[in-house]
């Protein structure tokens, strides 16, 4: 009695692995651009939150302004982010843009406008 795999049964357990990476794949390459995805918007939220963090050190230099842009260079500049940002999505890329606060009925409101 021979022991071992004969060349069919090697095939089709090849066929049964190539298939379950065929399938698997795609779901993972769509966890990964998802996870891409949440880590700029993560960073985008840090960039936010600085700007936060500057207007609330500051509030007596805007008091008078209905709104108002601070840049990401300008955060970086008076020591509030850490620059240069990079993209998360494609590291070559560095994030430029700047925090657009506008004053309504007294609350700040805040939105981040890439460049």
């Amino acid at each position: 009695m021979k022991k071992g795999f004969t060349l069919i049964e090697l095939l089709v357990i090849i066929i049964v692995i190539a298939v379950l990476a065929a399938i698997a794949t795609p779901k993972l390459m769509g966890f990964l651009d998802d996870s891409k995805e949440k880590a700029y918007d993560i960073t985008i939220n840090r960039i936010v939150d600085a700007a936060r963090l500057y207007v609330s050190d500051n509030t007596l230099s805007y008091i008078d302004d209905t709104s108002f842009d601070l840049t990401i260079d300008f955060l970086c500049t008076e020591k509030y982010l850490t620059c240069p940002i990079y993209s998360p999505k494609d590291k070559d890329v560095q994030i430029t843009g700047r925090v657009h606060v506008v004053r309504t009925e007294g609350e700040l409101q805040y939105s981040f406008i890439a460049e």
